[in-house]
């Protein structure tokens, strides 16, 4: 029975293998040159690169763009300007351009010069500079046989960013690149953008200067009867570049400029260093100044920094040469009353009181005063309230007014404020010690002279006063700066308004 079932199983292979080998399958074969001629002959023989590709004039050609974003050239804040190198793909149905693979060598598409089809009036929307055409005449379009073109444009976007400088160097932009027909109208021509892939980076090169955080593109309502496409950029400034060769420096020479106070006079170095901090700023508000706008709109937080701080330089120079002045007057030339009561003002409110101050001599009398003395019973009246009397024992005087012809003087220690023990002792300098039990005299006390007040130092608590003030002022606008740029350049952030569809 097996060998039955072999012999008949042999010659119905036989036939299969016969019948397969009659029938004529096609193999699929690569378009030749002369394939290439015919079909490049029948599609552009009577085409016409001129006539927009529709079938009737009702139609509308549906362009769809994708942006991929190659670098970041430059973001110009004076000019307010951004310039960017993206490829542009864009894709198109030409009806006019279609043929059937068979009859050509199975050539499912073809490369053309962009020159020698038609190609959507695209254009930037809000570019700065000359228009230009997209591309170049040699630059290949693919052509499929079913009329779909593709075109991937590479070109270099200078466009327009409002830029708002308030917080530099810790800003965040928001920067639109616009696409729109050149003169088409919407209803001949509506550009969209490819849902599949709107805006790509996958070959974009980090920039230096800005940080890229967000994409976004839409479609504009139609204006002036076209259509219009965007593509937003959220960027944000790379901060360390400004940190340390802007707002650090700048901040360390706020410090220098309040040094010109704690200079001695004598040093003759306090006009000279006021003058070189004052340049210093000049030339850092000149460096900031080249990076910002020419605009009322919007005004730097750093810029109005840096002026403040040329102003408080300027004033403080100006009060350094009032001091000098002070300070070099006459050896002679008297202080006045009220500027004795307004140093000693200013030394309280310093804390800079010395024990001398804190304890004059109830009975002082300046050189001037002594002097005054002799003038006349006013002044000397005037005097008399300046000496302080103290008692002294009639006993202990007894000696004195027994000798008559004789002085006897009674001595005081003018380092001694009173007289007194704490026990009610009165204690001389003979060494004896008298109880209130005898009865005493009045005796008025030799005055002691209290050196007068100079210039000098009227000129040195001045430059105290100043330089604890001014450091003050400094150290406190420093700080405001440098916690309201961060804060606010976080805060205050401007945002994609992702509306639809990404």
């Amino acid at each position: 029975m097996k060998k039955l079932g072999v012999t008949c199983l042999v010659p119905a292979l036989t036939a299969v293998v016969l019948v397969y080998l009659s029938v004529d399958i096609p193999v699929a074969e690569a378009a030749n040159q002369a394939d290439l001629y015919s079909l490049f002959s029948m599609l552009f023989g009577v085409y016409q690169k001129e006539i927009i590709p529709v079938e009737n004039d009702t139609n509308i050609v549906y362009v769809f763009l994708s942006f991929h974003l190659l670098s970041l050239v430059d973001v110009k804040e004076k000019d307010q300007t951004m310039v960017s190198v993206a490829q542009l793909r864009m894709s198109w149905w030409d009806p006019t351009l279609q043929w059937d693979p068979a009859l050509y060598g199975n050539a499912t598409s073809v490369l053309v010069h962009q020159d020698n089809i038609w190609r959507p009036d695209v254009q930037v929307g809000n570019s700065v500079v000359l228009q230009k055409e997209l591309g170049f005449d040699e630059l290949p379009v693919r052509v499929t046989y079913t009329g779909d073109i593709d075109w991937e444009p590479t070109t270099v976007i200078s466009t327009s960013c409002d830029i708002d400088v308030t917080y530099y160097p810790m800003d965040t932009q928001v920067c639109n690149i616009d696409f729109e027909t050149s003169l088409s109208r919407s209803s001949e021509i509506d550009i969209n953008i490819d849902r599949t892939i709107p805006i790509s980076l996958d070959h974009y090169n980090a920039d230096g200067q800005w940080d890229l955080i967000d994409t976004y593109s839409e479609n504009l309502s139609n204006e002036d009867g076209k259509t219009k496409i965007r593509f937003s950029l959220l960027l944000k400034r790379r901060r360390t570049y400004y940190v340390v060769n802007i707002l650090l420096p700048v901040a360390f020479l706020s410090f220098t400029s309040t040094l010109v106070f704690a200079l001695p006079a004598e040093a003759g170095e306090k006009m000279g260093m006021g003058m070189t901090v004052l340049l210093a700023y000049a030339v850092y508000l000149t460096i900031v100044s080249e990076h910002l706008p020419n605009t009322s709109v919007q005004t730097s937080i750093i810029a109005v920094y840096i002026t403040t701080l040329l102003g408080i330089t300027a004033i403080g120079t100006i009060l350094t040469t009032f001091i000098l002045r002070l300070h070099h007057r006459p050896a002679g030339s008297r202080v006045g009353e009220r500027t004795e009561r307004l140093v000693m003002f200013l030394k309280m409110i310093t804390c800079s009181l010395t024990d001398e101050d804190k304890q004059v001599p109830k009975n002082s009398i300046s050189p001037e005063d002594s002097r005054l003395h002799a003038k006349g019973t006013n002044q000397n009246q005037r005097l008399q309230g300046q000496f302080q009397t103290y008692q002294v024992s009639s006993s202990y005087l007894g000696a004195a007014e027994g000798s008559r012809g004789q002085t006897t003087a009674v001595k005081r220690n003018p380092r001694t404020a009173d007289l007194a023990n704490d026990n009610g002792t009165k204690r001389f300098d003979d060494g004896s010690d008298q109880t209130g039990a005898e009865p005493t005299r009045p005796v008025s006390c030799p005055p002691v002279y209290q050196q007068p007040m100079t210039w000098q130092e009227v000129a040195d608590v001045y430059d105290w006063f100043l330089f604890l003030l001014f450091t003050g002022l400094t150290c406190l606008l420093t700080i405001t700066v440098l916690i309201i740029l961060p804060v606010g350049g976080n805060s205050r952030a401007p945002t994609l308004n992702k509306t639809g569809l990404n």
